[in-house]
């Protein structure tokens, strides 16, 4: 499990996933890029992930930030 924040808010997230072949995306680290169905991607410095279970009590929006 790793722990993060949304703003002042904390997020557990319990299970990631690597994007293998992932395109390459200019923006900045921790940024949530992306929602889908089964999870929401986050940028990382090089790629990004898919973030497949997590616990927060908030809804995830695209713009979102991911800090430590």
């Amino acid at each position: 499990m790793a722990r993060s924040f949304i703003a002042d808010k904390e997020i557990k997230i319990n299970k990631a996933s690597i994007i293998e072949k992932a395109p390459s995306y200019k923006g900045i680290i921790g940024s949530i890029i992306g929602i889908e169905q089964d999870g929401f991607l986050v940028k990382t410095s090089d790629s990004f992930i898919k973030i497949l279970e997590w616990e927060y009590e908030d809804r995830i929006k695209i713009g979102d930030a991911l800090s430590f």
